[in-house]
């Protein structure tokens, strides 16, 4: 099987490109191949066209949909498609004004919402347009989403044979490190402590504590160490990350791709196996503790 995971940035450039975790999974193991860069959101698209029409399945870190609240007050249709499509036809000024002005007359603590499997994963709001400018890279990354044939789980799930999840590499990172920081920031440690800490997470996803929590080896030729723990970024760990996820999903794939059972397809779900049954997606991030199996090696 075909794995490919995607850190996703809204305005990718040579400089800092989308970044593709390429991946092999086969007898419970996913070896990294590749890592591709994309220069642009139209090499992203090509992208999307090329694995469309191919058996894999693909983790995007970057979130499908809005909060269902949010809808519901735009008096939005409560269809995936149909809302997307009404966002997908503004432009990005458009869309931040319809955001601030939404949030203006909003009172303290109510203006950004947040969909149940951020809660649960303790992620920004996707109406986050700065620090981290997450509805940023919603609204750029829309548009492919919707024309693409790919199967958006659980968005807008197809009948064929190519698939993409949601995935959210932060959870993976944290069971190793917690939130220190791993990639660049002007509020965090130096750059030397956000580069070992890299480290520890490229060291923890070779170990065999990794199949504790996803059933799985990962395998990372040593060629890519430099690479990764030198990306300041951390995009390139990031994708491999995502990559992970994604094969998880596609080992829960009979048990719809490890998403709870009455997840809301309008909002989407991150995937992954911190957070898998029906009661666990009723919890809010501040009650529950991330598993540390991939610091027990």
């Amino acid at each position: 099987m075909r794995v490919f995971g995607v850190d996703f940035t809204s305005v990718p450039c040579d400089r800092k490109p989308i970044v593709v975790a390429v991946c092999e999974f086969e007898s419970g193991l996913l070896r990294l191949t590749g890592l591709k860069p994309l220069p642009s959101l139209a090499a992203f698209r090509s992208f999307l066209e090329v694995i469309s029409d191919s058996v894999q399945i693909t983790g995007l870190d970057l979130p499908f949909s809005q909060p269902r609240r949010l809808f519901e007050n735009l008096g939005y249709p409560l269809n995936w498609t149909q809302a997307s499509r009404k966002i997908a036809g503004m432009n990005w000024h458009q869309f931040h004004s319809l955001l601030l002005e939404y949030q203006e007359f909003r009172p303290p603590g109510d203006r950004h919402h947040f969909r149940v499997t951020d809660e649960i994963a303790a992620a920004a709001s996707p109406m986050n347009t700065v620090r981290p400018p997450v509805a940023r890279m919603y609204h750029a990354a829309l548009p492919f989403l919707l024309e693409t044939t790919l199967s958006l789980e659980p968005c807008r799930p197809a009948n064929n044979r190519s698939w993409a999840v949601e995935a959210y590499p932060a959870l993976i990172v944290r069971r190793v490190i917690g939130r220190t920081c791993y990639k660049g920031s002007p509020y965090c440690d130096g750059e030397a402590v956000q580069s070992a800490n890299r480290a520890l997470v490229l060291e923890a996803l070779r170990s065999p504590g990794i199949r504790k929590v996803f059933g799985f080896g990962v395998e990372i030729p040593e060629d890519f160490d430099q690479l990764i723990v030198d990306d300041v970024a951390g995009d390139r760990l990031d994708a491999i990350c995502a990559a992970v996820q994604a094969a998880w999903a596609w080992t829960r794939r009979d048990e719809g791709f490890g998403i709870p059972e009455g997840a809301d397809a309008l909002e989407g779900w991150i995937v992954d196996p911190c957070f898998v049954s029906p009661a666990q997606a009723t919890q809010p991030a501040p009650s529950r503790r991330l598993d540390r199996e991939l610091t027990s090696h």
